[in-house]
């Protein structure tokens, strides 16, 4: 299908003596013709990187190239390095753009050249289509088998891995992890008519964000997303975080508001493909405890104390059950005392750890512990004081949604 496509751009360069070239619809090259000696510096920067830079990424996207119905004239843009103009054919079906067919021009097109290209992009457009529709399928089949590995029945999981290890590169694989996205609900109005869903956006990032890698599989449903690593030996922690944060960028690239309420957690490797759960749950605590933290990802085993709560402490509890003591502590201390508290606990009482972490005087320091001490009755030289204290601070994002004191940067 690619040379069918080859040839078709091809025959289109040939025929206007200009070069032509196809991206995907992330503007990542699909295809390219013969050059005539018009490619300009970005042009041969895209065909050694596969894809256009970012200066030019932005420039297209401001100006509107996902929406695009007809074709368009993009003007030659010095200050990018295109010395010549771009007329894009959009390629698209009904509902998603496909891609663009890119044709160099120096202003001299005429009716009959442009109408040859659009035949061609309309050409082009088939076949993307079918190709699309094709993967749609493969993905599907492999989507129900990753989603499989979820099952509460050991006989579902032992048949979804043995087709992933038929058809997925996962037969010779020794460990698997799996990496969590979790996307929070959307608040306001919903987004625009020309906005992908969720579940558009979240395959695409995955399948940008893990190109080129041997043994991988995902599965999404709705708005919530697994993706399944594989390898011959346990993966590196500092490549699993560059995933998670690699997964997070691409979410953040398709769709601006979907990325801030994207979250990637990365659960633990596990020897067993049909353990896959295990690693999922881990991997959906780790981005629960992420979002409550206000980071965009998380590590099973970083943040074991807010783990712990999230499993045992229960997201749709009644306030008004909590002591008042502790529930009123927001409307009758101020934030910067609050802040000095919940800091000298989270350093084991260390006052002059708590000063340095804070930038402050250590009088400050004294001075804010000393009105906290006197206005709520809580000794802070005692132990179960300071458990049910530094306890209360940890699980009150759940009840208030606010995060943690400084935990943005732990």
């Amino acid at each position: 299908m690619i040379d069918s496509l080859q040839d078709s751009i091809e025959n289109l360069a040939q025929l206007l003596r200009r070069s032509v070239s196809v991206d995907d619809s992330d503007l990542r090259l699909v295809a390219c013709s013969t050059h005539f000696g018009d490619a300009d510096q970005p042009r041969l920067d895209a065909l050694l990187g596969r894809t256009v830079d970012d200066r030019t990424r932005r420039y297209l996207v401001a100006s509107g190239y996902q929406q695009w119905r007809e074709a368009q004239r993009i003007p030659a843009q010095p200050e990018l390095g295109t010395e010549r103009d771009r007329v894009g054919f959009p390629l698209r079906t009904k509902y998603q753009l496909l891609g663009v067919m890119w044709v160099l021009d120096d202003g001299t097109m005429s009716e009959q050249q442009m109408r040859l290209a659009g035949e061609t992009a309309d050409r082009v457009q088939s076949i993307l289509a079918r190709r699309e529709q094709e993967q749609a399928e493969s993905d599907a089949r492999q989507e129900d088998a990753v989603l499989e590995l979820l099952a509460a029945d050991p006989a579902a999981r032992a048949t979804a891995a043995t087709r992933l290890r038929e058809r997925n590169g996962f037969d010779r694989v020794r460990e698997v992890v799996v990496l969590a996205l979790s996307t929070r609900p959307a608040e306001g109005d919903a987004p625009g008519p020309l906005e992908d869903p969720p579940d558009v956006v979240l395959r695409r990032a995955i399948r940008s964000a893990t190109r080129g890698r041997a043994a991988v599989a995902f599965g999404v449903r709705g708005a919530q997303a697994l993706v399944l690593l594989g390898g011959q030996q346990r993966p590196a922690g500092a490549d699993l975080r560059e995933l998670a944060h690699a997964l997070h960028r691409e979410v953040q690239r398709g769709s601006g508001d979907l990325g801030e309420r994207t979250t990637v957690g990365v659960g633990s490797a596990r020897d067993e493909l049909t353990d896959a759960a295990v690693s999922f749950r881990q991997a959906l605590t780790s981005a629960r405890v992420a979002a409550k933290l206000g980071r965009p990802t998380g590590v099973w085993g970083d943040d074991p104390l807010e783990a712990l709560l999230d499993v045992v402490v229960v997201a749709d509890w009644d306030e008004q059950s909590i002591p008042d003591a502790l529930r009123t502590l927001s409307d009758t201390q101020s934030g910067a005392t609050l802040e000095v508290v919940e800091t000298f606990l989270d350093l084991a009482g260390n006052v002059v750890a708590t000063a340095e972490r804070l930038h402050a005087h250590r009088s400050t320091i004294y001075y804010h512990l000393g009105k906290f001490q006197e206005s709520t009755g809580f000794d802070l030289d005692d132990g179960r004081i300071r458990l049910l204290l530094h306890l209360w601070f940890r699980v009150r994002p759940t009840v208030t949604g606010r995060t943690p004191a400084g935990s943005s940067g732990r």
